[in-house]
C-alpha cells in the first residue's frame, strides 16, 4: 500500500511541477490553458488545495441546434468569459472533439488554467460547451447530445 502511495504522490508531484513551469514560462497575465490533466487528477488536485474549481463547467444539457457559442457565453458571467475563450481558442488550435464522457475519463481531458484553476464538466455539460463550440466553428447544428457520451449502437 505504501508503495501505491507514494507512487501516486509522485505522479501528483510530477503534474505540480510541470504546470508550475508553464506558468513560469508564462510571462504575459492573460488567461490560457497551460495543461491538461486527467478527472481524477484534478479532483485529488484540488482537494489538496493546488489547484481550485473556476465554475465555468458543471451541468449542462441546454444546447440545442439552432444555437452558437454567443448564446452558449451569454449564459455566464463577465468573469467566467476570459477562461471560456482560452479554452475554446484552446479545443479549436488542438481541433479536440471529444464527448462528456471522454472528457472524464481522458488521461488529459480537464483544462488547467494559467492562474492553477481548472474546469470540470458533466456529459452534458461538456456537451453543451463543444457543441457551442464547433456548431460555431463549422456553421453546423449541434446539440449537447452530439458530444455527450459515446454511443456504441453495435452494442445496443
Amino acid at each position: 500500500m505504501f508503495f501505491i502511495g507514494s507512487f501516486v504522490g509522485m505522479l501528483i508531484g510530477i503534474t505540480i511541477m510541470s504546470i508550475l513551469q508553464v506558468s513560469k514560462d508564462d510571462e504575459q497575465n492573460e488567461i490560457k490553458v497551460i495543461k491538461w490533466i486527467s478527472y481524477e487528477d484534478a479532483e485529488i488536485l484540488s482537494k489538496i488545495g493546488m489547484l481550485k474549481e473556476n465554475n465555468i463547467g458543471g451541468l449542462g444539457g441546454w444546447f440545442q441546434d439552432g444555437h452558437r457559442w454567443k448564446d452558449y457565453i451569454r449564459r455566464f458571467k463577465r468573469e467566467a468569459h476570459p477562461y471560456q475563450e482560452a479554452l475554446r481558442r484552446e479545443i479549436i488550435e488542438k481541433n479536440i472533439k471529444y464527448t462528456g464522457e471522454e472528457h472524464q475519463e481522458l488521461s488529459q481531458g480537464v483544462p488547467v488554467f494559467s492562474d492553477f484553476t481548472m474546469a470540470t464538466y458533466s456529459y452534458r455539460g461538456w456537451g453543451d460547451l463543444m457543441a457551442a463550440i464547433w456548431s460555431t466553428e463549422e456553421n453546423k447544428d449541434y446539440s449537447y447530445v452530439d458530444f455527450y457520451m459515446i454511443l456504441n449502437i453495435n452494442n445496443m
